[in-house]
């Protein structure tokens, strides 16, 4: 019996598309595909802070003793999420795409109980500004990512090594308590998500087209990918939205 995944495709993660034909319209619904289960993502977890907020507003005896327990519990949430993170991008090529799907909306939802906080710290003017400026920097740079010819495959390392240096600064900051530090942190934080939206969003096709099967058919693994692709995306426009507002805080 033939198996749920083809046990000899070892999937290419490398940005260099596979020589294949590929259905330039079929490329495209998958694109499509993948910018809406990110702005699906994204959804999910702008309801689950509204939802709280507004029980926050109508049932506080209810929703202050869980939002507060879960905010006394960010940490072991915020270390959970990224275990999530990891297992996911292991597994992306042996699971289920029913199982994919179910597990980025609970991801996406979990963050919009981490993200209630947002809500309760900064003004509703700053949250607009922030969200509008990182709706329009962001699909500028996912749409320049989708549409250049430019090889972007010597990107990735570099990002992962400014990603690192990134999170080290952060943590390093969180003692020093430095204003200039944190200013700097927070200018280069925006460029480099707006750089890795450019990243993932050019590595969508590369991912369609080498996850075809020999005669260029989407297979099971394509379609974890558009999964995969759209959590790359979603974690951008997050990081890049909390960065934008570390910029315009008062």
């Amino acid at each position: 019996m033939k198996s749920y995944y083809n046990a000899t495709k070892t999937f290419d993660t490398s940005t260099t598309t596979r020589a294949i034909d590929v259905d330039p319209i079929a490329l495209n619904r998958y694109i499509t595909k993948v910018f809406g289960w990110t702005f699906l993502g994204l959804l999910a977890t702008s309801a689950t802070v509204l939802f709280f907020i507004m029980g926050l507003a109508a049932q506080p005896d209810i929703f202050v003793p869980f939002i507060s327990a879960a905010l006394n519990w960010f940490l072991f949430i915020a270390i959970g999420q990224l275990i999530f993170v990891f297992i996911f991008t292991r597994k992306i090529e042996t699971m289920r795409p029913a199982t994919a799907k179910l597990m980025y909306m609970i991801y996406a939802i979990s963050m919009g109980l981490l993200f209630t906080w947002v809500a309760l710290v900064y003004n509703l003017q700053t949250i607009g500004t922030a969200f509008l400026l990182t709706s329009v920097s962001f699909g500028f740079m996912a749409v320049y990512g989708v549409v250049t010819k430019q090889d972007l495959t010597r990107w990735g390392n570099i990002l992962m090594f400014a990603l690192i240096g990134l999170v080290l600064a952060i943590v390093v900051n969180m003692f020093l308590g430095n204003t200039m530090l944190d200013t700097v942190i927070t200018i280069a934080g925006i460029f480099i998500f707006l750089a890795l939206t450019v990243y993932d969003a050019n590595r969508i096709k590369s991912f369609y087209s080498n996850s075809l099967d020999s005669d260029g058919e989407a297979t099971a693994v394509t379609e974890n990918l558009a999964i995969f692709s759209a959590l790359g995306l979603y974690l951008n426009f997050i990081n890049l939205f909390l960065f934008m507002l570390r910029f315009l805080r008062d």
